[in-house]
């Protein structure tokens, strides 16, 4: 019998999978069997029933709307997805500050229907949290404020990040 890959590797290859990596290219990648990588994703898929938060990088046009960070609650559990990028702090500081974002949203009672109804129909400079019309613009600078204490810590340059996070 096989011996279960530590859980950390599990999550790997379903986020792998469920950014559009193919069976055939995971096999390749990790250097098993078709067999294999479907035992590996049923496995993961138990891990991320207990999960309470899911952290996903993804390429941008994966993204549901034209985002580099965006939240939802799936079965209790919060799952974020953010934009591939070129330095994995980035992904750090997105993640960060939409797990914020939502938590403050849910216990505000702000729904994510309304963050994802003012998000896809905004029309303006800027994010859609720093309107002043936003419904979840105090989470959102809430969330921004812990972003840029990380990014102090992480020594992120801010403005390049910023250049980056604009060009997605």
């Amino acid at each position: 019998m096989q011996r279960r890959p530590n859980n950390q590797f599990l999550i790997e290859i379903l986020n792998d999978y469920e950014s559009g990596t193919s069976y055939k290219q995971l096999q390749v990648k990790y250097n098993v069997s078709q067999r294999a990588i479907a035992r590996y994703l049923t496995w993961a898929r138990e891990i991320n029933k207990r999960s309470i938060i899911r952290v996903v990088e993804v390429d941008h046009s994966q993204q549901r709307y034209d985002t580099v960070g965006d939240w939802q609650w799936i079965n209790g559990c919060l799952e974020i997805k953010v934009s591939r990028t070129s330095d994995q702090r980035y992904s750090y500081l997105l993640a960060l500050h939409e797990m914020i974002e939502a938590i403050l949203c849910r216990y505000a009672g702000i729904s994510e229907a309304d963050v994802d109804i003012f998000d896809v129909n905004y029309i303006g400079i800027g994010e859609p949290g720093d309107h002043e019309q936003c419904p979840y613009r105090q989470q959102h600078k809430f969330a921004l404020s812990f972003e840029h204490c990380l990014s102090q810590e992480l020594k992120v340059n801010w403005a390049e990040y910023e250049k980056e996070i604009d060009s997605l």
